[in-house]
């Protein structure tokens, strides 16, 4: 394995075993692996189950652990155990999306913990023209600062539970939403895709080299794909065509397709684009209409991973929780090639709330459906 510069300690082992035990004890009684699971939707086969998420990432995971969102950013040991922790508590079927870092600061911005997001964002940039781009510097994913941390986390992780679950990564598409991380905030961005067409091509271009070298670091530390998130509906489809689309087929070509597309609210404008470069799994949340998701999905051999909505795991109460799994699971499933999830779950969710979606997930996504 390579060394990433992070060393736990035989108690911090002993109790990342412990809990990985335990996660093992409960995938054995089941008649699948979740990676099993996972490889039979991409083939358009039938699972013993449809596969279930918790998208915790950012806020759930350190309040349910019991240490505030920033503290997983400045220990990745501490990070490790809460991510393992809350997939062993909740039970669901492979570790949450996490990141440490997108190379903000690595590259010379300045950042800031968002408490309401449970990540952090850059608040000073590094590019104010053109002349800056020559004196860019690009760090090492495998060494430099925290972005070494998710690689080693990924290796860890691939020694522990790879086997059993896929490990995924974390890489944002180029485009508006990561220009080279840190360069320009996204007013910035915005306004030189129309003023400034040059600039916006040449950090989008530096964006899709970073992303490339990012992403591949995690594949060599063991990810199976890394989620590629992303935010199209910032842009108009004008500016998707030729700010954005060029640099995400590079990307995604680059890698090898292990990329799964993961992005927030409607996205029916651009879930073509996407399908039409190849990548085979989307990961959407309940912002895009799920009936067109599942329809293009279904036209593609795409695998949609569906997040629900995230108010009424919030809200609750039971029966509204319960009877939104049953709902995305049915319409969800038709056609197969389909996993339910949650979108990011907010920090004050009460842990019953998350309780009652596994145990509606677990029902409702036994094979076949129940009417």
């Amino acid at each position: 394995m390579q060394d990433y510069g992070v060393q736990m300690t035989a108690e911090e082992e002993a109790r990342l075993d412990e809990l990985v035990g335990k996660i093992r004890e409960r995938v054995a009684k089941e008649a699948m692996t979740p990676r099993q699971r996972f490889e039979a939707l991409d083939r358009g086969e039938t699972p013993d189950r449809i596969p279930i998420l918790v998208n915790a990432n950012g806020l759930h995971v350190p309040i349910a652990y019991g240490v505030e969102p920033g503290d997983l950013y400045k220990d990745p040991k501490l990070a490790l155990l809460a991510y393992v922790s809350h997939l062993e508590r909740f039970g669901y079927d492979t570790v949450s999306m996490f990141r440490f870092s997108l190379g903000d600061e690595e590259f010379g911005a300045t950042t800031t913990m968002m408490a309401d997001v449970g990540v952090p964002f850059t608040t000073k940039s590094y590019v104010e023209t053109s002349c800056d781009i020559d004196n860019i510097k690009f760090p090492d994913p495998t060494k430099d600062g925290s972005l070494a941390w998710m690689c080693w986390m990924i290796s860890v992780l691939k020694q522990k539970l790879g086997d059993i679950m896929p490990i995924w990564g974390f890489i944002t598409t180029p485009g508006l939403s990561a220009v080279l991380p840190g360069s320009r905030d996204f007013s910035q961005a915005s306004i030189d895709m129309i003023n400034n067409p040059n600039l916006a091509h040449s950090l989008t271009g530096l964006a899709m080299k970073w992303a490339i070298m990012f992403g591949q670091a995690q594949l060599d530390a063991g990810a199976d794909a890394v989620c590629m998130v992303d935010a199209p509906g910032m842009v108009s489809p004008k500016q998707f065509r030729e700010f954005m689309y060029p640099y995400m087929a590079g990307t995604y070509h680059a890698l090898d397709g292990r990329i799964i597309w993961a992005a927030a609210n409607d996205v029916s404008h651009v879930m073509a684009d996407y399908a039409g470069v190849g990548i085979k799994r989307f990961y959407l949340n309940s912002g895009q209409p799920l009936d067109a998701a599942k329809e293009l999905c279904a036209d593609n051999d795409v695998t949609l991973i569906y997040g629900i909505d995230p108010q009424v795991l919030l809200e609750g109460p039971k029966e509204r929780i319960r009877e939104e799994v049953r709902r995305v699971v049915a319409q969800g499933w038709q056609g197969g090639r389909f996993a339910i999830s949650t979108e990011t779950v907010d920090a004050s969710t009460p842990m019953e709330n998350v309780d009652i979606f596994m145990e509606a997930a677990r029902e409702y996504c036994a094979l076949p459906l129940k009417a």
